[in-house]
């Protein structure tokens, strides 16, 4: 249950199971990586540089604990976060060990009454960026969305009324040929936000369950557009090249998401 993994956040947790997760996946100098985050947090590194990573998924399942329970909120639709890839020591877990998690940038909610619900709990708990947006996606509507198979070619896009920021094209191909990189990238079972422009820096644990690694799929990209929501974050403005992502699709990941702690 909630409760057992960390008993102060008991009464203020909720369960997520997240379809359909695409990450694409952006190498940053580390300079600019180190220009979001905050001390003693820092960028995580794999073949010498730091990554953003662009999580868009199928949010098919929220639910809340209360009294010892989980119960439905029926508040499904697509999502999407820019994270920074990060680790940092976390002692008040009880260890100085260095714990690996991302740092959520900014947020995205589906368009509708959840999502605005959504959007509203972000801004108010998280206390980071968050907006609505307008998705359209080949793999189904949000809390509909299906398995995909090797050899599928699918579109994900997302903007603000008939603006699109974001559109990913592209074709899922066999297992992942990288297992180290998808799992530098996925496994990262802690959750850092920098909140209130740069006051103060939180973390929660996000204990949970993914679909194995080795399931996971690379994509070839036809066509990617992703200035137009990365540029949203001044200090990656002109920071980045697109032409140089990494891109994977999973199956499923779920997680239990706690109160936030502060560290800094």
């Amino acid at each position: 249950m909630c409760g057992d993994r960390i008993s102060h956040d008991a009464w203020s947790c909720c369960f997520e199971r997240h379809s359909t997760p695409l990450y694409i996946n952006i190498p940053i100098s580390k300079e600019a990586a180190s220009s979001l985050t905050k001390f003693p947090c820092r960028a995580a590194v794999f073949n010498d540089t730091c990554w953003i990573s662009i999580l868009i998924d199928d949010l098919d399942s929220l639910e809340f604990y209360c009294l010892g329970h989980f119960f439905p909120t029926w508040m499904k639709g697509w999502m999407c976060k820019v994270n920074l890839l990060v680790e940092c020591p976390v002692s008040c877990l009880g260890t100085e060990e260095t714990v690996h998690g991302y740092q959520i940038l900014s947020i995205y909610f589906e368009e509708g009454l959840g999502g605005s619900l959504k959007k509203f709990g972000a801004k108010r708990t998280q206390k980071i960026p968050s907006e609505n947006f307008k998705f359209k996606s080949s793999f189904g509507s949000g809390g509909t969305s299906f398995p995909v198979d090797d050899g599928m070619s699918f579109s994900i896009c997302a903007g603000i009324r008939s603006k699109d920021i974001l559109s990913c094209r592209g074709t899922v191909q066999s297992p992942t040929a990288d297992l180290k990189f998808v799992e530098f990238v996925a496994d990262r079972p802690y959750k850092f936000l920098v909140q209130n422009g740069g006051e103060r820096l939180v973390f929660s644990p996000e204990p949970g369950e993914a679909s194995p690694t080795i399931e996971a799929k690379d994509i070839a990209i036809d066509d990617l557009q992703v200035e137009g929501l990365l540029n949203t974050i001044p200090q990656l403005r002109n920071q980045f090249d697109a032409k140089d992502a990494v891109c994977f699709l999973k199956q499923y990941y779920k997680i239990i998401d706690h109160e936030n702690t502060v560290i800094s």
